[in-house]
């Protein structure tokens, strides 16, 4: 606190003021002395105020070398991270605090700092996402949202700018279902009813990717079913209809209701109840509690000792390997419940596409009735699209397991979105008792089915048994 004291006391003359602004290493004090105030003050403390008003008018962010000063001050750059948020906090502790003008300024001090600094796309932003700046943003732009104050148009716009880099930060889900669980929904809902021009880009952001991106994840799923209904109601208001935003907010709503439906069924036990032995050699199917589970990668299950030793003999070494090299680079692993529920959702959208799905292995397999396919279920952009092609080199492994099965294992890839830019691909097998439909569909890509019902009714009726 001292050291905003002096500062503050000396930068009254204007000449002093210019002094101190050029003067190598007082920003780290400046740092210090705002580590105290957080921790001690509140925003409407004229200490507070002062040290807001003095980073607003003279920290340039936009050079480097001030704010490392800060940095410095602060002790690091997590604990600048950290500062940040708790300045945030204090501004706007829960959603329903009323900003009063006081907490607005505290805000547009942090704001108009990060917006300026490179640092936010770079060293800094991952820090400040793990220290929960999602999470208090969220909560800052539903309080915004209320009733009128001063510099909210202003503020809200701003808060965006920061939000959606932040949400979009690898891996990207665990920071959208922070965002849902602190009122993201609603806040969107309410600022698309407002008419400032400088929304349209984040609020068609929001609309277009991750409200749709991320509801492949049972995490996310789960906190947007306790606030689904609300939002509706609030866009069925006539200013929400008549706005630019009620075709994408359609969209929206048509895959999450799709979602919540799979979910629902997911979380009975009606979808995803019986796994297969990852034994390729094998064709038993079980719950999940009556398998064994590789204590390694956790992601292979096997019906017996047995099972799990030759399939360890037989390739899943090496894939196990890799799984554990993920880990071991900080690659972040879905829980199992989410796995589980993507393993659930494929399953669902396989089979209500796979008379499509059928058709097109027919048609790529008259090329080459022995080449080894995949299929991939693409969800970046929401609703899924799935196609079939050639296994690609990063598959080898799999798809030497799936020559080794006799038509058992059909490769199935996931691709998901993680985050801007970023997207995972999971490998989700198709499993079946027997080979009976690949020989099925080789037999017709060769010309030589002959039967007395129609080669879709055969393979429909041979592909009962089969599951993800």
């Amino acid at each position: 606190m001292l050291y905003i004291t002096v500062i503050f006391s000396l930068s009254n003359d204007a000449d002093t003021l210019s002094t101190i602004k050029h003067t190598p290493g007082v920003r780290k004090y400046f740092g210090k002395g705002w580590v105290a105030v957080v921790d001690q003050l509140q925003p409407a403390d004229e200490s507070f105020r002062k040290l807001c008003d003095f980073s607003i008018q003279h920290v340039n962010a936009k050079d480097t070398a001030n704010l490392e000063e800060l940095i410095d001050g602060a002790g690091s750059i997590p604990d600048f991270a950290s500062l940040m948020v708790k300045h945030i906090r204090c501004a706007v502790p829960h959603k329903q605090h009323k900003p009063s003008p006081h907490d607005g300024f505290a805000l547009l001090a942090v704001f108009a700092l990060l917006q300026e600094t490179d640092l936010f796309h770079g060293p800094l932003r991952e820090p400040l996402v793990t220290n929960g700046i999602v999470e208090c943003l969220t909560v800052a732009l539903h309080a915004l949202c209320g009733p009128e104050m001063l510099m909210t148009e202003q503020l809200i716009p701003m808060c965006f700018g920061i939000l959606y880099p932040s949400i979009s930060t690898f891996p990207g889900f665990p920071w959208f279902k922070q965002a849902l669980d602190n009122g993201l929904l609603r806040a969107l809902v309410l600022c698309a009813g407002r008419r400032e021009r400088i929304l349209q880009t984040p609020l068609h952001w929001f609309l277009r990717e991750p409200l749709v991106e991320m509801l492949v994840y049972h995490s996310v799923l789960s906190s947007l079913r306790p606030v689904f209904d609300e939002a509706k109601n609030l866009a069925n208001s006539p200013g929400f209809r008549n706005s630019e935003y009620a075709r994408e907010w359609d969209n929206f709503l048509a895959l999450a209701t799709e979602r919540l439906s799979v979910m629902e069924r997911y979380d009975s036990g009606e979808l995803g109840a019986l796994r297969a032995c990852d034994n390729v050699e094998c064709s038993a199917m079980r719950k999940d509690d009556e398998l064994l589970r590789c204590t390694a990668c956790r992601n292979a299950f096997y019906c017996s000792k047995e099972c799990q030793a030759a399939d360890w003999a037989s390739g899943h070494r090496k894939l196990c390997k890799n799984a554990l090299n993920r880990i071991h680079e900080k690659c972040p692993q879905l829980t199992f419940r989410d796995r589980n529920f993507l393993r659930a959702l494929v399953h669902s959208d396989y089979l209500a596409g796979r008379e499509n799905l059928l058709t097109m292995h027919a048609m790529f397999l008259r090329g080459d009735p022995d080449a080894p396919f995949f299929v991939q279920f693409d969800y970046r952009k929401g609703f899924v699209s799935m196609d079939t092609g050639e296994v690609p080199r990063g598959m080898a492994e799999y798809a030497m397991r799936a020559t080794q099965s006799r038509g058992r294992v059909e490769l199935h890839m996931v691709v998901v979105k993680e985050g801007t830019g970023r997207s995972r691909a999971h490998v989700i097998p198709l499993r079946s008792a027997d080979g009976r439909v690949l020989e099925e569909l080789k037999v017709m890509a060769r010309g030589d089915y002959v039967a007395p019902e129609s080669p879709e009714m055969r393979l429909f009726s041979l592909d009962s048994a089969r599951t993800h």
